[in-house]
């Protein structure tokens, strides 16, 4: 069972060490700078629970000229396939959708991740050196 919940300063240690172990050197933070971003950013963590509350996944996102970006998805390599990264992009969807019509991400040409993200609705909108751009429209539609 996973519970969603948001950041606590407590989880940095671990946080860090899922940031280490889903991106290697040069496609990640530093230590100071992921600590400044969990400050600073909306973050969502995924706990392994009910009672353990050990942190398994996150999702780093903020508001970036007026359109919501989701900055970064770190989910162990044991918890993966189990549903956790798209259940924090649902998570980043659900609260941004309230007041905008849109969220953005970035993703490498070779993550394939890529998949993930387009099955939930995400399309490329830019490319650039490596990065594609994607984007889901979250504007109400009827009969949603």
């Amino acid at each position: 069972m996973y519970i969603l919940d948001g950041y606590r300063p407590d989880d940095v240690t671990e946080l860090w060490a899922i940031e280490q172990e889903c991106f290697p050197r040069g496609l990640r933070w530093n230590a100071k700078q992921f600590k400044g971003v969990l400050k600073s950013s909306l973050v969502w963590v995924a706990y392994e629970g009910p009672f353990n509350y050990y942190p398994v996944g996150f999702l780093v996102s903020w508001v970036d000229r007026g359109t919501p970006h989701i900055a970064s998805i770190g989910v162990r390599k044991a918890h993966r396939g189990q549903g956790i990264a798209t259940r924090l992009i649902q998570k980043a969807e659900e609260f941004y959708g309230r007041e905008h019509d849109a969220i953005n991400l970035n993703v490498r040409a070779e993550n394939p991740a890529q998949q993930l993200y387009f099955r939930l609705g995400y399309r490329p909108c830019g490319f650039r050196k490596g990065i594609l751009k994607m984007q889901k429209d979250l504007s109400p539609r009827e009969g949603r």
